[in-house]
């Protein structure tokens, strides 16, 4: 089984289908209305079943029931390989995820997905720095414009008969004496794994069904609170971020080579989000909004105003009249009815400004 991971909106569904094409089928998870999507894709005489599993922002918790179903089948489900896929052009965001999935100890590969968007940011990712770093494959990808499946394929092959070794950096030493007290309570098969379900016990994430487990755990916790002055929870997670800026500025090495676009946009972004220029430009866009609306507006008001008149207040009354219908008559429709939708009319420029 292998699992697509990552964010939500990174193209996880593009690459889902670029692998599978038409050979997939979708369902709902069990117990809950969330859409599950199966495939296999073939590659070397080979059939690979593939899930395109939720997007999920993290494995810690949080978000609704799509990002729980995605969380559970990476944490208790038998996978062989996990691809996770994130966005080149914000690597720096996605990787705080990656960091989570090595921990799990399952085989991952990275797809980078969105190269060109990056490119078009100038940003060039460097494949090989980013592959070392992690210790896992990586593979750049275009997946909307069905470039690097082919290599993606051939490296789920590869990852799927030798499982990648992940690097993982250390956390603090208080932190990491916490996971080693914890870890040696547990009776997971492999130190790795039981590091993993430490580091979970010590983030609060689970409780352990064993009262001595759970007891050295609330020593480790209490022993890390006096030691470094905050919970484990914090410091793994500004760990974990720390990682992934020192990261995306390792692998994203900036060329300066902007699209149009993207060199319009950021000068834009460089005036308006300045921090003394943003109030005054503000300030003065609202004024313009002002000035557009009124000053603009009255050019077609004039227009409007005596269009609808003729129509609705002099053609009706004339019609009226013509028809041999009473005075009466004639003033409610032509002069009430006609007259105050000649109202209403008249505001549609402004408005419509």
């Amino acid at each position: 089984m292998i699992a697509l991971a990552g964010n939500p909106n990174c193209g996880k569904t593009t690459i889902f289908n670029l692998l599978t094409g038409a050979h997939q089928h979708v369902g709902n998870w069990p117990g809950v209305t969330v859409e599950q999507r199966r495939g296999t894709a073939s590659t070397a005489g080979r059939r690979l079943s593939v899930i395109d599993l939720p997007g999920v922002y993290s494995l810690l918790g949080g978000g609704g029931a799509d990002q729980g179903v995605a969380r559970d089948f990476l944490l208790d489900q038998r996978v062989d390989l996990i691809v996770n896929i994130v966005d080149a052009s914000n690597l720096e965001r996605h990787l705080a995820l990656t960091f989570e999935l090595l921990e799990t100890v399952k085989p991952l590969i990275l797809a980078l997905n969105m190269v060109d968007e990056a490119q078009a940011l100038g940003l060039e990712p460097q494949v090989q720095a980013l592959s070392e770093h992690l210790g896992v494959p990586v593979v750049p990808l275009v997946a909307r414009k069905g470039r690097g499946r082919m290599e993606l394929l051939d490296t789920i092959l590869q990852a799927l008969q030798q499982a990648p070794r992940a690097v993982m950096p250390a956390y603090p030493a208080e932190v990491e004496q916490a996971i080693e007290l914890v870890g040696a309570t547990l009776s997971a098969a492999s130190l790795a794994k039981r590091r993993f379900e430490a580091l979970r016990l010590l983030e609060a994430l689970v409780v352990s069904p064993l009262p001595a487990v759970q007891q050295a755990v609330s020593a480790a916790q209490a022993q890390v609170l006096a030691q470094a002055g905050e919970e484990v929870a914090d410091l793994v997670a500004a760990a974990r971020f720390g990682w992934a800026h020192h990261l995306a500025a390792v692998a994203m090495q900036r060329t300066g080579k902007m699209g149009v676009r993207h060199r319009v946009t950021h000068v834009l972004d460089q005036v308006v989000l300045n921090e003394w220029l943003g109030v005054p430009v503000f300030l003065l866009v609202l004024y313009l909004v002002f000035v557009v609306s009124f000053s603009g507006g009255n050019i077609f008001l004039d227009f409007f105003d005596k269009a609808s008149s003729a129509l609705l207040i002099s053609g009706v009354g004339h019609v009226m009249l013509q028809a041999g219908l009473p005075d009466w008559m004639v003033s409610m429709m032509a002069g009430g009815v006609g007259g105050g939708l000649n109202l209403v009319i008249s505001f549609i420029p402004p408005i419509g400004l």
